[in-house]
């Protein structure tokens, strides 16, 4: 009798260690995207941020959720004629614009040195032996905090290296691609934050805003360069460019605008035609729908903004997401996130969208 109940215990262990390695392996063996089968739809949950983070903590998990009509309040709008004819470049007097680095600066013929100074942040710098202006002399290659953080990643035979001044919380750099170790192009007086992000999926184009010598002048330009032929695209001075926010989405490029309490946003090709424009309310004191400080993305013919609501809009905070379907011009949103209280949401990649759900995963590493 008590081998018996031993041999029966024995098989039930067994039974489970299989079940348990079973599942492991279903788990393991399942394509990402039919996790979410087996993964509750992120609309159906109610927790805080920090729970939502350590409940989806898995970067390798796709969730999914069904878009609901938006409501129309906040539906986008299409501008029909964004770019008018006859549009006048933006020009200043040179003494109107202030510039960290100096008037001239060569980096094949200018001398300079590094230098640590610990009671500096960033502590190790670079320092121009022979100044011109000794006012204009401190520089970071690559980079601001530490040299070499922002190195753009470009194809092989190509090479870039950037000059980067500080000076009353400004900066400004001066860029330099070289072809199988060639200087072919030499950018001055950029004021973009030229970075990783500043450049397309494809590493085949970069964006960046400079102010162009013109006599007593300077043209602000916003311009897309490609890099593997080595062209310059320039980028109309139209509402939705003129705050200095350009970005890449993959391979489409967003630039965004404050404008009479809306917000203008606009989506170029790389070859520089504007593919849309659309409209959408900003974030106010009463309602924090579509504020500034947005997660956009494109994702084939759908633009979404992923962002994150005040309780003023309903009883609970929410991260949620709005698309607009860039052929049919249709509105939509899901909640990613119930949450009860008005932290910080975490941000989300995109996988997939249609008409009728959105494919997503956490990005753990940092919150919108």
């Amino acid at each position: 009798m008590f081998k018996s109940k031993s041999t029966v215990f024995g098989i039930l262990v067994v039974l489970i260690v299989i079940a348990i390695f079973g599942y492991r392996y279903y788990l393991n063996n399942t394509p990402k995207e039919d996790l979410s089968a087996i993964t509750k739809p992120s609309d159906e949950v109610k927790s805080s941020t920090e729970s939502a983070k350590k409940i989806f903590k898995p970067e390798d998990k796709f969730l999914r959720t069904k878009l609901e009509n938006i409501k129309s309040e906040y539906t986008f709008t299409k501008d029909e004629n964004p770019i008018p004819e006859g549009l006048n470049p933006r020009k200043y007097l040179k003494d109107e614009v202030y510039l960290c680095q100096p008037d001239e600066f060569d980096p094949t013929t200018v001398k300079y040195e590094k230098v640590v100074n610990q009671s500096l942040s960033p502590s190790e710098f670079y320092e121009i032996t022979n100044p011109k202006d000794p006012d204009k002399t401190s520089f970071q290659i690559d980079g601001w905090n530490k040299e070499g953080e922002d190195k753009l990643s470009l194809p092989d035979n190509l090479d870039s290296t950037q000059y980067k001044f500080g000076c009353a919380s400004q900066f400004d750099s001066v860029l330099v691609f070289k072809k199988d170790g060639q200087a072919i192009r030499t950018f001055t007086n950029i004021i973009t934050n030229v970075s990783q992000k500043t450049i397309s999926e494809d590493k085949k184009f970069l964006v960046l805003e400079n102010y162009e010598p013109d006599g007593a002048n300077y043209i602000f330009k916003t311009r897309i360069y490609d890099i593997i032929n080595d062209k310059l695209i320039d980028i109309p001075q139209i509402d939705c460019v003129l705050s200095l926010n350009v970005f890449w989405s993959r391979n489409q490029l967003i630039s965004t605008e404050e404008v009479d309490n809306a917000k203008k946003l606009c989506i170029w090709n790389p070859d520089g035609k504007l593919k849309i424009q659309v409209n959408y309310p900003l974030a106010t004191t009463t309602s924090s729908k579509l504020n500034i400080n947005s997660n956009i993305s494109v994702n084939g013919d759908y633009l979404s903004i992923y962002n994150h609501s005040t309780a003023q809009y309903k009883p609970y905070s929410n991260c949620y997401l709005s698309t607009y379907n860039l052929k049919s011009g249709e509105s939509k949103e899901a909640v990613i996130i119930k949450s009860d209280d008005l932290g910080n949401c975490p941000w989300i990649d995109i996988k997939s969208i249609n008409d009728e759900e959105v494919t997503f995963v956490f990005n753990k590493q940092e919150d919108l």
